[in-house]
């Protein structure tokens, strides 16, 4: 773990370094993110565009070096260099520039290290089994934080972590996105843990990585985890009834990307709340209604459907997760957003909420009789 821990500091470093230097010196970038960090054959890029050569590497100064040549002013090129200066096709294939990005994707690309730290991953899992299956003490233990396997330097928790927030890091400074195939990996893994916390910790992480989908960065694909946990369900292999909290948030929001996607819903702001507030003045007791922001309920509708709700896509998760937790605080939060599904309508559609509700009750009244035949 400390060779982890290293390297993915040295990633944020370099990152930091590139960003501070692009804006400081006017680094000139490359198309790749980061901008360059080392500049073989001597060739170093001004702040006015003009390529120059000299002996300085990573994008401008070096302990303090001027990146012109001696005897030129700033911007200056002078008339015997003018002939080496990268403008001709040969000089262009001699100049390379490597970045962090382009090593980090060297690394994946061709020298399989995302498989390599999978395997780190799977070694330590299965240490973990073995001594915790060998000693009744550990085995008592499920706290993370106070679960020492390998040593007592590093935790169960921060051994997990640093490996998941490292290929975290990976993906989001290289090219890398984890498939369907390397998050089975990593599932099957902490699922099997002797310790039953790194189950809903891997959903953290989950939820975590797709929340954090940008534009320009995503690390997990918000569709294809969400249908990674959908077959799941579907196959049965899925403990709906030991679901936490943070997998219902995640499952719920693959279901509004979904349909906000494919326009079967209408994201709405929950309507704000009067809060009511007890005072006491010059000997008088009353109360007054106060607009004041709070936190959203779990019934509070934050999407209004466009479509009737059989239509909704992956609406059948939502009722196996309703009808199978166990869990308090996930059965009432499951059942309110599923009631949202029939009753929260968009205008074109409030002539029809009765019968959407009629529909609800109908399929509630049917589960009940096949519950009791």
């Amino acid at each position: 773990m400390p060779v982890i821990r290293l390297f993915k500091k040295i990633i944020k470093d370099e990152k930091t370094k590139n960003s501070y230097a692009s804006t400081s010196y006017g680094s000139a970038q490359t198309g790749t993110t980061g901008g360059p960090t080392v500049i073989n054959h001597g060739a170093n890029t001004t702040s006015d565009g003009k390529t120059l050569y000299s002996k300085s590497y990573g994008g401008g100064q070096n302990d303090g070096e001027s990146i012109y040549p001696s005897g030129t002013a700033s911007g200056q090129q002078p008339q015997s260099e003018r002939g080496a200066a990268v403008d001709d096709e040969e000089g262009k294939q001699a100049l390379q520039v490597v970045t962090m990005r382009s090593v980090l994707n060297n690394l994946y690309e061709q020298q399989g290290f995302v498989e390599a730290l999978l395997a780190n991953l799977e070694a330590y899992c299965a240490t973990v089994a073995s001594k915790v299956g060998q000693s009744a003490e550990l085995a008592r233990e499920q706290d993370r934080s106070k679960l020492f396997v390998l040593g007592p330097k590093h935790s169960h928790q921060e051994e997990v972590n640093e490996r998941l927030s490292f290929l975290q890091e990976f993906a989001v400074n290289s090219d890398f996105k984890i498939s369907k195939a390397q998050l089975k990996v990593i599932y099957d893994l902490l699922t099997k843990s002797p310790v039953k916390s790194d189950f809903s910790e891997f959903l953290v992480w989950c939820n975590t990585a797709c929340s954090a989908q940008t534009a320009t960065t995503s690390v997990l694909d918000l569709e294809e985890v969400g249908e990674f946990f959908s077959e799941l369900i579907n196959n049965k292999t899925l403990n709906l009834g030991a679901l936490p909290s943070v997998g219902f948030e995640f499952l719920k929001m693959y279901f509004t990307s979904q349909n906000l996607e494919q326009n079967k819903l209408l994201k709405i702001v929950p309507p704000q709340k009067i809060k009511v507030v007890n005072s006491w003045s010059s000997g008088y007791f009353g109360s007054k209604k106060k607009d004041e922001e709070q936190e959203p309920q779990d019934d509070d509708p934050t999407f209004k459907i466009t479509v009737e709700p059989s239509q909704l896509t992956k609406l059948d998760m939502i009722w196996a997760i309703a009808l199978e937790s166990q869990q308090p605080d996930v059965i009432g939060k499951s059942i309110a957003f599923l009631v949202n599904c029939y009753m929260s309508v968009s205008d074109d559609l409030e002539n029809q909420r009765v019968s959407f509700m009629q529909s609800l009750n109908a399929r509630c009244f049917e589960l009940i009789a096949a519950s009791q035949s």
